[in-house]
């Protein structure tokens, strides 16, 4: 019997208030293509227009750092912590664009699933004290303060990401930062930036 395509995958859809052009996403995926200081390169640029080009629908960009020293998961993350990340995601923005396809930003902040190498010897932060039975490491709990800077920083990484073009943003679901604060898991949201 041939194979035949699922109709329904290619069609066009909506995610939220944007349109896509089929319901094939690409997730994201830790790529480790940034610069040290969290720059998207060039090759990070082709490596995303390959898969637009490829057909995909929206694509899902890997974990972007919200705050560049206690936010990290990994030793090469994106950046959106300030507004000089803008220009290079713009272009990022636009060469996703040009093959009819979106692009959202997740947005991160690792919390208590970073580690101290990561950090540069630097105490991780996060909601509690309590240590991830993973990292095992000595936690910081955030002070109300540092709790709302924080909160401010994932408005000010949405707003940038806007400003650069991209099509909107979502969580990162792996017990980011922000779901720390909670005990169940949070369902897994995306944000339209289109208005």
């Amino acid at each position: 019997m041939p194979m035949t395509k699922p109709q329904s995958l290619f069609k066009s859809g909506r995610i939220s208030c944007l349109p896509i052009r089929n319901r094939v996403v690409m997730p994201p995926l830790g790529m480790a293509l940034d610069s040290a200081y969290g720059e998207i390169t060039d090759y990070h640029i082709a490596y995303y227009e390959v898969r637009a080009r490829g057909g995909v629908g929206p694509i899902v960009m890997e974990a972007c750092l919200v705050e560049p020293t206690f936010g990290k998961s990994d030793f090469a993350n994106s950046r959106i912590d300030d507004n000089r990340f803008i220009p290079i995601m713009h272009r990022l923005a636009n060469a996703i664009h040009k093959h009819d396809t979106r692009i959202f930003v997740q947005m991160h902040h690792a919390g208590r699933q970073s580690n101290s190498a990561l950090t540069g010897a630097v105490q991780i932060v996060a909601p509690s004290p309590v240590s991830s039975p993973v990292i095992g490491e000595t936690l910081c709990a955030l002070s109300l303060e540092e709790i709302a800077d924080l909160e401010d920083r994932f408005v000010q990484g949405a707003l940038r990401c806007k400003m650069a073009g991209m099509d909107g943003v979502k969580r990162f679901n792996h017990r980011p930062c922000e779901q720390q604060f909670r005990n169940c898991p949070i369902e897994d949201q995306h944000c339209c930036l289109s208005s």
